[in-house]
């Protein structure tokens, strides 16, 4: 399992990001318009990355990531040229305890999958903070996501939440 600082196969356009995506005047992803500061060893050590993780054919290439505001998750199948199919990374953001601030209202960018990543989404990811739990066994891995907030929850309802999502990968 891998739990890098950045998300693998999600982007909000940040410049500091892996990807070079932009969003253009109708909110829609793009690479056609230039990104601040972006350098192409990002998008170079990703690749990296992600192409050795998927060769691993002993063990299925895992990443999590927290970072975000929200919650994703889905397979990552292709990134650029690189083609993931016989070994698909599994790549989820699994959100943040974090504050009411960040969540799409200041951001003004809903994550979403670069232009040239193909992905299949397990659902459309949600804008809420929150925390996961993931048990891990020899067969599997399951991902529990709970949507919290410290600043309107109590901590004494943590015992009694339920998952607004489960996925077994």
């Amino acid at each position: 399992m891998h739990i890098p600082s950045l998300p693998i196969g999600r982007s909000t356009v940040k410049w500091m990001e892996w990807y070079l995506d932009v969003r253009n005047e109708d909110g829609v992803l793009t690479k056609q318009n230039d990104k601040y500061f972006w350098q192409s060893g990002s998008q170079q050590q990703h690749d990296r990355v992600v192409h050795a993780v998927s060769r691993s054919r002993d063990k299925k290439g895992v990443f999590m990531q927290g970072d975000l505001y929200t919650f994703a998750g889905g397979k990552l199948y292709r990134s650029g040229n690189i083609y993931l199919e016989k070994n698909p990374i599994e790549a989820f953001i699994v959100g943040p305890l974090g504050s009411t601030a960040f969540p799409l209202g200041i951001r003004g960018v809903k994550v979403a999958v670069p232009t040239d990543r193909g992905m299949d989404e397990y659902f459309e990811n949600v804008e809420k903070t929150g925390f996961s739990i993931l048990d891990i066994t020899e067969d599997n891995i399951q991902v529990r996501m709970y949507k919290y907030l410290s600043e309107r929850d109590e901590p004494s309802m943590i015992s009694e939440l339920t998952p607004f999502k489960t996925i077994t990968i």
